[in-house]
């Protein structure tokens, strides 16, 4: 979307839309600043053409996001970081991620939320995360704390910035 605010044609937002929006409320639209000390140097290794905010393979994924999860910008079939999917009984999931968060600039949060309505909530795991070590796409163990998992429903999403 463009940037700037959006709502309902009563919340004053710059950008009015009565289909997605209801209400006074307002949402935000803001550039992000990407890391680029290694995004250029494993862009450029795909000879991508759309920037990180482009999605060259058409699957739905910002060419960034495929960078930070240590997915294929080439290949829509690959679109899945989660290697894992949680186990609530021993609380454990695994994602892939870029290799080198240190030395790339991208530092990841986790969040969670029950219903999906925009209530995302940031957590830290139980544990701090593990990593296999592999490069130059590790495997994440989050062990998510016994508190969340107690939730009827519960849905994870991990954020690379």
């Amino acid at each position: 979307q463009a940037l700037g605010t959006w709502g309902s044609s009563s919340s004053g937002a710059t950008h009015q839309d009565n289909t997605r929006f209801a209400g006074n409320g307002t949402v935000t639209v803001t550039t992000v600043a990407v890391p680029t000390s290694g995004y250029a140097t494993w862009a450029s290794g795909y000879n991508l053409s759309g920037g990180p905010t482009g999605d060259d393979d058409g699957d739905g994924m910002s060419n960034f996001a495929e960078y930070a999860f240590g997915l294929n910008p080439k290949s829509a079939a690959s679109v899945n970081p989660i290697s894992q999917p949680l186990d609530k009984s021993s609380g454990l999931f695994k994602y892939t991620r870029h290799a080198t968060p240190a030395t790339s600039g991208l530092t990841y949060s986790y969040e969670w939320s029950a219903t999906l309505n925009g209530d995302w909530q940031a957590f830290t795991p139980a544990v701090a995360p593990t990593s296999n070590s592999a490069t130059p796409v590790e495997e994440i163990t989050v062990e998510v704390p016994a508190a969340l998992l107690a939730n009827p429903k519960l849905f994870l999403r991990v954020k690379a910035q």
